[in-house]
């Protein structure tokens, strides 16, 4: 029952009060307020990768996050706190869905250092929210007297510390090395972890929602106790602006960078050739050819600065295809040959890395 269907009920049957059992119950402020947390908090947490649902799934849920603590943001400065820290991640989600468009969350995503720098400040601050959405609630029943229920929110606060510390110790797994418990080592020597951190992962996000859930059903139970804010967009006009916005902006900066002015081509052997000149003269020495030590960026000339010996294992190939001479009644092979070279480099600590080269003939 939408809320102008139950306000108009409410007028109508006025001579037939009180209402039948469950008819107020079906639909208060608070349950209006806590579904749409509640699913903003579901689509902000589980991903699915296909039809682009990446980005319009998150994107909607944390429109419906802004819209349920916007009904509730004059109860406490808790629900005041929530609504300013959905804002924000609202225009978090739309700026990320708009930069995609644009090559700039190309080079987000492969700077390592820059994509921890921006995830895990956005981690910290649904940490944030789902800790004032805690204490609001607390907050919401000390203000009229009634007795606290289970806090079923404090239950979801430790699984989303639980779920937090997963997903950190998944990141540090490929970064540390195999002498602790940290170690890659791990996964191999206990596979069951491999797949055990995911379903953890999972089962802990939704246990959270169920935690929610059941604490959106205790504030229900208030009723109407709820201080009334008055709004200029409703709910649907709000979210189909946002995705108006959203869309609009995407098409304006794909044909901004579309236009962009792109540099001057360079070879590849010239923007490399003046960086680490002693690894690629090591690597040189060591028997690598000129060219691929030319292209090597600094990433791989840092991991073959302690190179202790180069291998060159060259492989011929013939490709192309027998034509036939007709006025000499002859025979004639056009073959364009390949050269593929696999340079093995022999690093400290019983490690190498492999390159795999091809040159036409």
């Amino acid at each position: 029952m939408s809320p102008n269907e139950f306000d108009r009920s409410l007028m109508e049957d006025l001579s037939q009060l009180p209402p039948a059992p469950g008819e107020v119950e079906s639909y208060t402020p608070w349950r209006a307020a806590m579904t749409k947390i509640l699913w903003g908090m579901g689509l902000t947490t589980f991903r699915f990768e296909f039809f682009y649902l990446q980005y319009i799934l998150p994107l909607l849920g944390a429109a419906l996050l802004y819209l349920g603590y916007r009904t509730l943001r004059r109860e406490n400065r808790w629900f005041r706190l929530c609504w300013v820290l959905s804002g924000v991640l609202l225009a978090v989600h739309m700026a990320t869905d708009i930069l995609t468009a644009t090559p700039v969350m190309g080079w987000i995503t492969q700077n390592p250092a820059l994509q921890w720098g921006l995830t895990w400040p956005l981690v910290g601050m649904q940490l944030l929210l789902l800790f004032a959405l805690w204490r609001g609630t607390r907050a919401a029943f000390a203000s009229v007297g009634e007795a606290e229920p289970r806090d079923w929110l404090k239950r979801g606060l430790v699984c989303y510390l639980l779920s937090l510390a997963i997903a950190l110790w998944s990141e540090l797994v490929p970064l540390t090395q195999d002498d602790g418990f940290f170690g890659p080592s791990i996964l191999e020597q206990y596979e069951w972890l491999y797949y055990g951190r995911s379903i953890a992962f999972i089962a802990l996000q939704i246990y959270l929602l169920v935690c929610i859930a059941r604490q959106s059903g205790a504030l229900a139970d208030r009723g109407y106790a709820i201080t009334p804010v008055p709004v200029r967009f409703a709910p649907t006009v709000f979210l189909a602006g946002v995705f108006a916005v959203v869309l609009l902006s995407s098409i304006a900066v794909l044909w901004l960078s579309s236009r962009a002015p792109a540099l001057e081509a360079q070879p590849l052997s010239a923007v490399h050739a003046e960086e680490y000149s002693s690894v690629r003269a090591h690597l040189v020495d060591l028997g690598m050819d000129a060219d691929l030590a030319n292209s090597l960026d600094e990433a791989e000339l840092e991991r073959c600065r302690d190179a202790l010996a180069i291998y060159d294992m060259p492989l011929y190939h013939a490709y192309g295809e027998h034509t036939y001479n007709r006025e000499d009644e002859t025979g004639r092979a056009d073959v364009e040959y390949v050269i593929l070279r696999s340079w093995a480099v022999q690093l400290p600590d019983d490690q190498a890395r492999y390159y795999l080269t091809f040159r036409w003939l």
